[in-house]
């Protein structure tokens, strides 16, 4: 579990919360004062040790805030610990991050 410390993302929680109720999907959560403010959701494909992202959501407010980047963290760290490796289902272009 880690949590931020940011005067815009003040008490903000993240944490491996289950497995989905899609099958071998992995789920992980950003949580604020109780509030699911993110989440992020990936599945094994090809490889059975990686895990591949299938979707992230995060609540507008906490845009720009690193919530995305702390949720991809924290499911490339359940990727590792399987043996595998987390990449994307959609290959994004370098000005789309500008």
């Amino acid at each position: 579990m880690t949590t931020l410390r940011h005067k815009t993302c003040a008490n903000l929680t993240i944490a491996r919360t289950r497995k989905s109720t899609f099958g071998d999907d992995v789920v992980i959560e950003a949580r604020q004062h109780g509030q699911r403010v993110g989440v992020i959701l990936a599945n094994h494909v090809g490889d059975p040790l990686g895990l591949q992202v299938s979707w992230i959501k995060v609540d507008d407010r906490l845009r720009r805030c690193g919530v995305a980047t702390r949720l991809y963290e924290a499911m490339a760290k359940v990727a590792c610990d399987a043996g595998g490796a987390l990449s994307s289902d959609v290959i994004r272009k370098p000005a789309a991050e500008a």
